[in-house]
C-alpha cells in the first residue's frame, strides 16, 4: 500500500511537469487512480503497475479532438461508466435466454472455470461432476466436504425402517434367484454383443476420417440385439417386479433402495443418447454444428439493471449487484471487482462458439431411487429430526440434470483504450485472469481501433479449444 502511494504521488509529480492543460492532468490522475486501483485488488505490484499504466502523452498537435474541445468551448458529456457486476447479470440473463429459448431459468448456474467435457473417453469424469453438490446461488460452486451420494445415503440411513412386514416365502426367493440370474445372463450376453460391435466398427471405420457411420448409428444397423433377448429382459424384470411386490411391508420400497445403494460398487452417472457428448463430438466432426452467439449491450445491461431473477430467489449476496462475487472478471478463479472507464452506451460485448450443446444426465437407477426423497421427507420418518437436507441452507438442496457445453467460444469487448490496457496489465502479469468463464491468455488477445471511436478499441481473444461445460441446470430436490 506504502509502494502505491509513493507511486501515486511521483507520477502526479510527472503529470504536473509534464501535462499543460488541468483538463489533461485530472484526466490522467483518474485513469492512474483506476488502473492502480484494479493492480491492487489483484496483487501486482506497483512498480509493474506504474510501467504498465503510465499514459502516453500526446502533443496537442496530435489531439485533434483535444483541438475540437477548445475551440468549441463544449463541456464533457458525462459519462455513466458500466459496472462488472452489471456485465455478470446481463451475460448471466443472455446465456440463460439463449440456453432455455424463452423458457424457465430455475435452477441455473454459471461457471467461472468452464470444465473440460472429456467423459466420452474418461468414463469416470461425468460421474465426478455430476455427484457434487452445488451451493444455493446463480454461480456454479460446490461443496467440497460431501457428495450427492454420500447425502443420498445419509438421508436413506435416517430413515426409521419398520422392521415388521410380511416377507417372501422361501419358493418365491428361489424363484426371485432364478430370475436375476437369467436377466444376468442376458445382460451379459448383450454386453458381450456391444464389444463385438465396437471392435467391428473399429476396424472398418476407426482409421478413417470421415466414416460413414457413427458408432451409434453403426449399432443400430449392424448390431441389433436379439428381439428375443429384449422381449425376455422386459418379462423377467415385470416378474421380478410382481415378486417383489406380494411382500406386505409398507417400506418395501426404502429397503430396497437401501439395498441397492449399500450393493452398489460405484455410484455412476448416465446421459441420453440423443444428447451425450461422444454424439456432440461426432457431430463436430461431421460439421453438423448448432452454432452459438450472445451478445450484450445496453439494452440487455438496462435490462439486467431494472429486473430481478424471480423464479429462484437466490441468498441476498448473490442478488446485491455491488457484490464482488458478481464481477464479470475473474483473477486466479475468484472474482475481482473491476473499475470500468466505458460507458453503458459504448460498451459491447459478444461471446461466440462454433457450436454448442445441452446434455441430460442422471444418476444411474441401479443406486439411486428420486422418488424416495420426496415420498421420505417427513419429520416423522427421520430418526434424527435436526438433520435438515433440502432446500436453501440444506446439505442435499440440488442435484445436476444438465450440462451446457460449448465448443471454441470466442469473446469480442468494446472498451476505452484506458480499459483495454487494463485487462492487458492484468494478464499479462504471470496469474490467470477470465472475463466471464473464459481465461485470457496474453497471446491471444487482439486489439483493433473502432471506426470513427478514436478511445475506443475491439478486445478479442478465444477460449478453450474442447468442449467445455460454462453452465449447468440442477434439479431442486426433493
Amino acid at each position: 500500500m506504502v509502494k502505491n502511494l509513493i507511486f501515486l504521488a511521483l507520477f502526479s509529480l510527472i503529470l504536473v511537469l509534464s501535462l499543460s492543460d488541468v483538463s489533461s492532468l485530472f484526466s490522467s490522475r483518474s485513469y492512474l487512480k483506476r488502473c492502480l486501483k484494479n493492480c491492487a485488488k489483484a496483487k501486482v505490484s506497483a512498480l509493474t503497475c506504474f510501467e504498465k499504466c503510465a499514459p502516453k502523452r500526446v502533443p496537442k498537435e496530435e489531439n485533434p479532438q483535444a483541438l475540437n474541445d477548445e475551440t468549441t468551448n463544449t463541456p464533457a458529456k458525462p459519462v455513466d461508466p458500466v459496472s462488472d457486476n452489471l456485465i455478470w447479470a446481463s451475460y448471466r440473463d443472455q446465456l440463460f435466454s439463449f440456453f432455455r429459448r424463452g423458457g424457465s431459468t430455475k435452477g441455473l448456474q454459471l461457471l467461472r472455470k468452464p470444465i473440460e467435457s472429456k467423459w466420452d473417453v474418461e468414463k469416470e469424469q461425468l460421474s465426478t461432476i455430476c455427484n457434487r453438490i452445488p451451493f444455493w446461488g446463480a454461480e456454479y460452486k460446490y461443496n467440497l466436504k460431501t457428495s450427492v451420494f454420500q447425502e443420498y445415503g445419509k438421508f436413506l440411513n435416517n430413515i426409521n425402517v419398520s422392521t415388521t412386514g410380511g416377507s417372501l416365502s422361501a419358493q418365491d426367493e428361489k424363484r426371485l434367484a432364478e430370475l436375476k440370474a437369467q436377466v444376468k445372463e442376458i445382460e451379459d450376453r448383450m454386453a458381450q454383443q456391444d464389444e463385438e460391435c465396437i471392435a467391428r466398427y473399429n476396424a472398418l471405420y476407426g482409421s478413417r476420417p470421415n466414416p460413414r457411420y457413427t458408432l451409434e448409428e453403426f449399432k443400430k444397423s449392424r448390431c441389433r440385439y436379439s428381439t428375443m433377448d429384449e422381449f425376455n429382459l422386459i418379462t423377467l424384470r415385470n416378474d421380478i417386479f410382481q415378486l417383489n411386490g406380494k411382500t406386505a411391508d409398507s417400506y418395501a420400497d426404502i429397503k430396497t433402495a437401501l439395498k441397492n445403494f449399500n450393493d452398489a460398487e460405484t455410484y455412476d452417472w448416465t446421459e441420453t443418447f440423443s444428447s451425450s457428448l461422444a454424439k456432440f463430438k461426432s457431430n463436430i466432426q461431421n460439421e453438423v454444428l448448432d452454432p452459438f452467439e450472445i451478445a450484450v449491450a445496453k439494452t440487455a445491461l438496462s435490462k439486467a439493471e431494472t429486473t430481478t431473477n424471480v423464479e429462484w430467489k437466490w441468498t441476498e449476496v448473490d442478488n446485491n449487484k455491488e457484490s464482488k462475487s458478481n464481477s464479470f472478471v475473474s483473477v486466479d478463479g475468484r472474482a475481482q471487482a473491476f473499475s470500468f472507464s466505458t460507458s453503458k452506451d459504448d460498451f459491447r460485448l459478444s461471446i461466440k462458439a462454433t457450436s454448442h450443446s445441452v446434455i441430460s444426465v442422471t444418476p444411474s437407477t441401479s443406486w439411486f431411487t428420486k422418488s424416495i426423497l420426496s415420498k421420505y421427507n417427513d419429520p416423522k420418518y427421520m430418526k434424527n429430526k435436526t438433520l435438515r437436507f433440502f432446500g436453501e441452507s440444506g446439505s442435499f438442496p440440488m442435484i445436476v440434470k444438465k450440462l451446457y457445453v460449448l465448443y471454441r467460444p470466442s469473446v469480442s469487448l468494446q472498451l476505452t483504450t484506458e480499459d483495454a490496457q487494463q485487462i492487458k496489465v492484468l494478464a499479462t502479469n504471470g496469474k490467470s485472469m477470465s472475463i466471464g468463464p473464459f481465461e485470457i491468455k496474453s497471446k491471444s488477445i487482439k486489439v483493433t481501433p473502432v471506426e470513427g471511436k478514436d478511445n475506443l478499441v475491439n478486445v478479442q481473444f478465444s477460449g478453450i479449444e474442447q468442449p467445455a461445460v460454462v453452465a449447468t441446470e440442477n434439479d431442486l430436490l426433493p
